[in-house]
């Protein structure tokens, strides 16, 4: 074998290898793209902690990898929940490689019908979740990586969802302001991962036949759907997230954007 093809074998088998015994934790783990992220971080020889309310669909995974996946019964919008959930995490790894903070929730509805739930439940999990999972997770990630799912409706919210896009924009100008600070104090990386619609995921599994019958017929009638393209598997975004935990923490990402061809 010439030095040229073992040089580049050798940088193959390093890229497969990058997450190997990295530890990696996973808001909303449990299902749609969360459960699919879990799958790949175990895959290429990560070990997962996945945050969610309930055990979801991720039966399966626990019983395949015993060693490798822990699950930790957590309501991100609840303080002490978060707190418990990294002090166990704590005790089991000595430094965590990445977060993705993956956990949402989201109900559409107009102005008109916007209860105080509605909006108490959209900003704890989606703005402070977040952020307790940041804080908590910082002392753990000397040099890691944050990848915040995001969405494409920050740029152009869909009818009913203003809200929703709302407290993904809300983050998104969180993290501008945190990069420089946490960079500096830890090194650690946060990205904005922007993406677009996806099939089999659990975002719309609470809401009613009626609801989801007006929300739709609404958005095909604005022409909201037809800009976003044919709904795109959760894989797609899954493969992105293992591409930014596997970079070199030499180089920083501050935004992915990802979305369905047929979009175009």
């Amino acid at each position: 074998m010439c030095p040229s093809s073992l040089t580049g074998r050798m940088a193959r088998l390093s890229v497969a290898n990058a997450l190997s015994g990295k530890d990696v934790v996973i808001t909303g783990g449990s299902k749609g793209l969360g459960r699919v992220c879990a799958e790949q971080l175990l895959a290429s020889g990560g070990r997962v902690f996945a945050l969610s309310r309930s055990v979801g669909q991720l039966q399966d995974l626990l019983e395949q990898h015993p060693d490798r996946l822990h699950w930790h019964a957590t309501d991100i919008a609840d303080r002490s929940a978060v707190e418990r959930a990294f002090a166990n995490i704590a005790r089991q790894s000595e430094a965590l490689h990445g977060l993705v903070l993956n956990a949402v929730t989201a109900t559409p509805r107009a102005l008109d019908d916007m209860t105080e739930s509605d909006i108490v439940g959209a900003l704890m999990v989606n703005v402070a979740g977040p952020l307790y999972c940041l804080q908590l997770a910082a002392p753990l990630l000397s040099g890691g990586r944050v990848i915040f799912v995001s969405s494409e409706t920050v740029a152009r919210p869909y009818p009913m969802l203003s809200l929703y896009a709302g407290v993904k924009a809300a983050v998104e100008t969180i993290f501008k302001g945190l990069r420089h600070e946490l960079h500096r104090q830890r090194g650690i990386s946060l990205t904005v991962l922007r993406s677009g619609l996806m099939d089999g995921t659990s975002f719309t599994e609470h809401w009613d036949a009626e609801l989801s019958g007006k929300f739709f017929k609404l958005v095909e009638e604005s022409g909201f759907l037809s800009t976003s393209g044919e709904p795109m598997s959760p894989l797609q975004v899954a493969k992105g997230i293992i591409y930014l935990l596997e970079m070199d923490s030499e180089a920083a990402v501050n935004e992915m954007d990802i979305r369905s061809a047929s979009a175009y």
